[in-house]
């Protein structure tokens, strides 16, 4: 016969033999299945959002400019199209720098085709960003520098998905005309697919179209609202990249103060590109990535341990088959042949299973997780997965099958595999298999616990709004529908009466910004009066424009002071609100009510803000950021924010679920304004809810694997204990006979289990001490080393470890001394 002839013949007679042993069969490619299947869904996650390459050329190049004032909270700024433009003429630090106006401008795109009007997510860029990024259409072209001219940049390039959506991938939508924020635009081209400029940025969507921007020379160098992307030049790194650019910042610092207000505080910095657009998950992901991995080692050792106690069993025959002339490998082939079986059959359910787990996680995206399109079980992912499951079932194959090729056969036959002492090895080699079970199961637990508890502590901030009860949705008034920005304020008012008089709503209110928990526009603010150079010295101050009863809607309390009325109208002084956090940095232990605020670094001269009052400190930077000092401007009179007034969030309390009010309130506002847009309708809760879906999704999962860890490990402790109380059977018989008690018989049996317990409770507390730093990115409010955590885990596996153990002594406790011998 063949070599191949006879691994074929082994291999159908070890599927015959687990065919016969279904239940044992079943646990060890269950427990498989779900250590691959894990691994495989979530390394998914991990290529699609951290590995795979971005989809432009050469990425790793490619950096996001930022202006920054250090000794402000002030981080991240946009920067002006002037400032690019310097950059760009820099000898030799980037071959290029582009631009990308992202955020609330997103949400004043419509576009008017094939006889309908739609609202849609389109962004201002500089003509040459495809250019600097290196992607080519993949219809059409698109847009370069030469587009960027005033009279030649009506030109539109479209995104794939928006291609296929919108114009079911006609091929003829190049050189058409559509009519967008009512201007006729060309249609050049469509993107390649996967292209998408959303990069992470807070308030930016993926949008449909990038529509090119004519470069105006007169356009202020304030005009901070570009997202700057540039690519680095050759032989320049990030570290030579930002000592360039602040040596640059301190030259535009000295050639326009009037843009920078004044010396020592100004400069600007590169990122990569990449580490923008996975900064927030790439912790959370790398973590668990770590608890697969974890829990794919514990079933490693779970079905180590299995086979090892298989092989055991059948030492005898092994010995008959040793005896017989047959050699090593011989002897070990159907163990082998078993494991290898059993391992290629758990890869393949894992696999399935983690296809069906991709497909929902796509489907949900429950962490709202960047570049979530690219997710999928790929060719690499299957390769990996291929690699894992190799590995596993030589490892395993190797530890089963080298037990059986050490078979002694005249030991096992002379003492009728009756425990004789050539089988310590092996119960030693189950022994350490448990102990590192247990310690692995620890470590994930640790930090499944103190994930968990990240979590717990995020979602118990205080937002400083009362969400629950609350309707959220977004209306536009663009300019070429709406070109008189008093009349909005009118039509605001309309919307407002109409949707009180819907039943079921207790109040509503409007704001500029998309939800209280972010802030849209900020600005330098003094005191007035005050000595100091804000913009060296102060952070910015979040705006937010708003109706009267904002403050009841969102459940704000008023500290102080009054809310606005109808003394705010325009003509009247300008007047404002202040929060807690602004009221006790700007005038500690003073009352601010009367006093006044005046704007800084304005195109035009600006009268003081009259402050009529202060209200409770909202998370306005997420709930992970403490509050930030911000303003109120009332929409009847909000000054330099008056264009601000036409984008506003319509927020409603209800006395009912918010969601059954959605139809009624749509309704309410199509009859105040029939052309008004309206979008993103959801509850505020949601939007709460947004702010921990990745803690919760990581924390969730990280603590169901810690759980099922903990559970393979009591598996694996009971199964040691079990195979040791039947290997000593007569043993304890005798012992028995001679008089031990239950109680005593149950303590040696229950020290033996909690012995391993305890040194897989040492190891696993240095792996997790080790694995700290890779946790600490990820956690909000909890210490890696957090001691409550760390004891009430240890805890924890003891009573695991002591439940598991004490089964099988209490089975051994119950021995029938003549019965045990009679079986020997």
């Amino acid at each position: 016969m063949t070599k191949m002839g006879r691994t074929t013949t082994t291999l159908r007679r070890a599927a015959r033999r687990l065919a016969a042993r279904p239940l044992y069969s079943a646990v060890i490619v269950l427990t498989l299945a779900l250590g691959f299947g894990a691994n495989t869904a979530v390394f998914s996650v991990v290529e699609g959002v951290l590995l795979s390459a971005l989809p432009y050329d050469a990425p790793e190049r490619l950096v996001l400019v930022w202006n920054q004032f250090p000794e402000t909270e002030d981080r991240d700024l946009r920067v002006s199209r002037a400032e690019m433009l310097d950059l760009a003429a820099e000898e030799g630090l980037f071959q290029g720098v582009a631009g990308i106006a992202t955020g609330e401008q997103n949400a004043l795109w419509t576009l008017e085709a094939d006889g309908r009007t739609e609202k849609t997510d389109g962004a201002w860029v500089t003509a040459d960003l495809f250019q600097v990024l290196g992607v080519e259409a993949r219809l059409g072209r698109v847009s370069a520098p030469e587009d960027g001219v005033e009279g030649r940049h009506r030109v539109v390039v479209l995104s794939d998905g928006f291609w296929r959506r919108r114009f079911g991938a006609d091929s003829s939508i190049v050189g058409r005309t559509l009519r967008i924020r009512g201007v006729e635009r060309e249609v050049i081209g469509v993107a390649p697919p996967g292209f998408d400029t959303g990069w992470n940025l807070a308030g930016a969507r993926s949008v449909d179209y990038w529509v090119a921007r004519a470069d105006d020379p007169s356009e202020s160098r304030r005009a901070w609202q570009f997202v700057a992307v540039a690519r680095l030049a050759p032989g320049v790194d990030l570290r030579v990249a930002n000592q360039r650019l602040a040596a640059l910042a301190e030259g535009f610092r000295d050639a326009h103060p009037d843009a920078y207000g004044g010396r020592g505080a100004y400069t600007m910095t590169a990122e990569p590109l990449g580490e923008r657009i996975t900064g927030e998950v790439a912790g959370p992901l790398r973590v668990l990535m770590g608890a697969v991995l974890a829990i794919l080692l514990v079933a490693c050792f779970n079905v180590a341990g299995l086979l090892l106690v298989r092989a055991e069993e059948a030492e005898r025959g092994l010995a008959v088959r040793s005896a017989l002339g047959a050699s090593p490998r011989e002897v070990a082939g159907p163990l082998v042949a078993e494991a290898t079986l059993l391992t290629a059959a758990g890869a393949a359910v894992g696999v399935a299973l983690a296809y069906g787990a991709v497909a929902l996680f796509r489907a949900a995206n429950p962490a709202r997780l960047p570049r979530i399109d690219e997710v999928g079980v790929d060719g690499c992912v299957l390769a990996f997965t291929a690699a894992v499951a190799l590995g596993t079932g030589l490892v395993v194959a190797l530890l089963a099958g080298g037990r059986a090729a050490r078979v002694q056969a005249a030991d096992v036959l002379r003492s009728g595999a009756r425990g004789h002492s050539g089988a310590s090895s092996g119960v030693r080699l189950r022994q350490a298999l448990v102990v590192g079970e247990v310690a692995v199961a620890l470590a994930l637990s640790v930090a499944g616990g103190l994930m968990v508890r990240s979590f717990v502590t995020l979602a118990s901030v205080d937002p400083g709004v009362r969400a629950d009860g609350v309707l959220s949705m977004r209306m536009d008034y663009p300019t070429w529908q709406f070109p008189e920005t008093p009349s909005v304020l009118d039509l605001h008012r309309s919307v407002l009466e109409r949707v009180a008089g819907v039943p079921g709503v207790r109040a509503a209110a409007l704001q500029h910004a998309e939800h209280p928990l972010r802030l849209n526009g900020q600005w330098y603010f003094a005191a007035e009066g005050a000595e100091s150079d804000p913009v060296s010295t102060q952070a910015m101050v979040g705006i937010r424009v708003v109706s009267p009863d904002y403050l009841d809607v969102l459940g704000v309390p008023l500290l102080a002071g009054r809310m606005f009325d109808e003394r705010d109208r325009a003509g009247e002084p300008l007047r404002v609100l202040i929060n807690r956090t602004l009221a006790e940095r700007r005038f500690p232990g003073q009352d601010p009510v009367g006093r006044r605020l005046r704007i800084l670094n304005t195109a035009r001269e600006m009268p003081p803000f009259e402050i009529v009052g202060v209200y409770g400190d909202t998370r306005n930077r997420g709930l992970r950021e403490p509050p930030r000092e911000a303003l109120l401007l009332p929409f009847t009179n909000p000054a330099f924010a008056m264009e601000w007034a036409r984008h506003m969030t319509l927020q409603v309390r209800t006395s009912g679920p918010p969601e059954r009010l959605a139809g009624p309130v749509r309704a309410a506002v199509a009859t105040a304004v029939p052309s008004l847009v309206v979008y993103d309708v959801r509850t505020l809760s949601d939007v709460v809810a947004d702010q921990v879906a990745t803690p919760r999704l990581v924390g969730g999962l990280v603590g169901a694997f810690a759980a099922l860890s903990l559970l393979l490990a009591a598996l694996g402790i009971y199964g040691i204990t079990s195979y040791g109380v039947r290997r000593r059977t007569r043993e304890l018989g005798v012992r028995i006979a001679l008089g031990a008690s239950a109680a005593r018989v149950r303590r040696m049996v229950v020290a033996q289990g909690t012995r391993l317990g305890l040194w897989g409770l040492a190891l696993g507390l240095a792996i997790a001490w080790f694995a700290n730093g890779m946790l600490r990115s990820a956690l909000f409010g909890v210490e890696p080393t957090d001691p409550l955590t760390w004891a009430a885990v240890s805890a924890l596996l003891l009573a695991v470890v002591l439940a598991a153990s004490y089964v099988p002594a209490r089975r051994a406790s119950r021995i029938e001394p003549t019965e045990a011998l009679r079986t020997e």
